[in-house]
């Protein structure tokens, strides 16, 4: 048995578990038939994603999960419906339970509502199942588009947030498809033009039973209660304004000698603020801008416009974010894990940071240019989406990189820096390829070559994702010789994240990556090619091992931590403790 079918049935058995009716407890505690029926649809619907999977193993534990279910609505039949004649002509009755394990049926097609309507099934109380159990065991009373509407938005919508968050959005008119075309535009997002439609008249419908009391709607989250979400855009008028924030606090030790602790820029506390504010002009045309306050100061960082040039390509032009690797989508600390970047897009929180000159590429890259995307989907479950640009390049001296002259408005040296962009996208996968090339002295000698590979995987609740990247760079070696040499410089990163099996609504983070220098030294001010008493040799490498958690106490409240382990081939090992504080608006 393959561990990842292992972690597949664990994750789904769990709460099937702890729903199934106890036969030693007292009857007065024990379900109502409708609690038995609802625990049952629950059951079966965890079966499905079982079989979505489609190897053996999660196969055997689908048909468990039905065995259970078929359990349950033979005890609920028991109890809700007394015994009758059977008919004249005998049929197999559909809920008997099994002697033996069966193979896993397709399970009956759910039925439809008449021309007249139907009655609204009586639900559990939302205390008993939670909301989203009450909508599965409603479903059988929505029309068929609308009951495959919600089988497309269950995969599609889980893969950034939770299902009851997308519920807690308030949208204007009622009207869902503005919000969910908005989060189709996400890169990777894998919702295409057709699933944008089905989950769009699902929600619509679930929208309209809401109002006729048919279904308990999860509450908004707090201070939101009869406002509009900031992160929908909705309704027929224009302009539409939404905004979103986060202001994060982390302090940061170093398990160092006093004497030693310069090896850190910023150890000790620090602050992160970010504020975006976005505009729908037309039905086609964005602008956005982001004010981003750091360890570089206060900057406006996004300033740009964007024009749906028809349902698959999009224009942008302005100042932003560059996007080279998944953790481009996801360098937020409102988002990512931990309180510090991966390696490879490390900017600051890194011991010996200086000697290193931060990681291959930190993130994010903040340019001006202009940079045109497109999205096909082959087929129903796969979104390929491509993106090209040109913007004005990093900038440097004759020997590295300087990521902070690298964030100035103006182009140092005329000549425009191009990169490609390419993913690939299905319901639990993604991957993606990255290129950047451009020069970065003054002069434009000396160029840059940048490429990336990532990985991401979805197992349930559990994410698993991995990047590499590697730089190649021309310098000047120095002194009389004015001839062109180059380094290259590499990094990786890989991490699981997922809910903390031991307390509920605790987050974890597993976290191994590695940075390398080849071919140039390394000095206490950074990579040269000039030897010294204070040099390095020309191979030098990082590896760290880091773990940590996140609760959330409250909505839009994350507090996290970490602990991590250094070791360096060329430095003295050490160890990194972080604690971090983040509030979203």
């Amino acid at each position: 048995m393959r561990a990842s079918d292992l972690i597949w049935g664990i994750l789904l058995l769990l709460p099937a578990s702890a729903g199934a009716l106890d036969e030693g407890q007292d009857v007065s505690t024990r379900r109502t038939p409708e609690q038995m029926v609802a625990q049952a649809a629950l059951l079966e619907q965890q079966a499905e994603q079982l079989e979505r999977v489609g190897t053996p193993s999660t196969m055997a534990f689908a048909g468990t999960l039905r065995d259970q279910a078929r359990q349950l609505r033979a005890m609920a039949g028991e109890k809700a419906v007394p015994p009758k004649k059977p008919p004249a002509k005998p049929v197999k009755p559909a809920v008997k339970p099994p002697t033996k394990a069966p193979a896993p049926v397709k399970e009956a097609e759910p039925a439809t509502p008449s021309k007249e309507g139907a009655p609204v099934k009586k639900l559990p109380d939302k205390e008993d199942l939670g909301f989203l159990a009450q909508l599965r065991a409603e479903l059988t009373e929505y029309p068929e588009n609308a009951q495959q509407g919600y089988k497309v938005f269950a995969v599609k919508c889980a893969k950034c947030h939770s299902l009851t968050k997308s519920f807690q959005a308030q949208v204007p008119n009622d009207d869902w498809e503005p919000c969910i075309r908005k989060m189709a535009k996400m890169q990777g997002a894998n919702i295409s033009p057709k699933a944008v439609k089905q989950i769009t008249v699902f929600m619509n419908f679930w929208q309209k039973r809401v109002r006729e009391g048919g279904v308990n709607a999860p509450p908004p989250p707090p201070g939101q209660e009869g406002q509009p979400s900031e992160s929908v855009a909705g309704g027929d008028k224009f302009p539409q304004v939404g905004y979103s924030g986060c202001a994060f606090i982390s302090a940061t030790q170093l398990a160092s000698d006093r004497h030693a602790r310069d090896t850190m820029r910023e150890e000790g506390l620090m602050a992160e603020f970010v504020f975006t504010t976005n505009a729908t002009l037309t039905d086609r045309m964005t602008v956005n801008a982001t004010l981003c306050y750091s360890c570089h100061a206060l900057e406006l960082d996004h300033v740009y416009a964007e024009y749906d040039l028809s349902e698959s390509f999009r224009l942008r032009a302005g100042r932003f974010a560059v996007p080279f690797g998944a953790v481009s989508q996801r360098y937020l600390p409102q988002i990512r894990e931990s309180t510090s970047l991966p390696l490879p897009y490390a900017m600051g929180r890194m011991p010996r940071d200086r000697e290193f000159n931060q990681g291959v590429l930190p993130m994010p890259i903040t340019d001006n240019g202009a940079m045109l995307t497109g999205a096909v989907y082959p087929t129903e479950s796969m979104q390929l989406d491509a993106s090209a640009y040109l913007v004005t390049g990093m900038k440097g001296t004759d020997v590295d990189l300087d990521f902070i002259s690298t964030r100035d408005y103006e182009d140092n040296n005329g000549e425009p820096a191009a990169g490609l962009r390419f993913t690939a996208t299905w319901d639990y996968l993604s991957l993606g390829a990255s290129f950047m090339r451009g020069n970065y002295d003054a002069e434009g000698d000396l160029a840059y070559r940048v490429y990336g590979l990532d990985f991401f995987y979805k197992l349930g609740e559990f994410n698993l994702r991995a990047e590499f990247v590697r730089r190649e760079q021309d310098f000047f070696i120095g002194g009389p010789d004015t001839s062109k040499d180059a380094f290259i410089k590499e990094g990786y990163f890989i991490q699981l994240d997922g809910p903390f099996p031991l307390i509920e609504g605790v987050r974890f983070f597993l976290l191994q990556d590695g940075l390398s220098m080849r071919d140039i030294l390394l000095s206490p001010s950074g990579p040269t090619p000039v030897p010294s008493p204070d040099t390095t040799d020309n191979a030098n490498a990082i590896s760290r091992f880091a773990a940590g958690l996140e609760f959330s106490p409250y909505e839009k409240f994350v507090v996290k931590g970490s602990v991590e382990y250094w070791y360096f081939s060329d430095y003295d090992e050490t160890w990194v403790f972080n604690l971090g504080v983040s509030f979203s608006l």
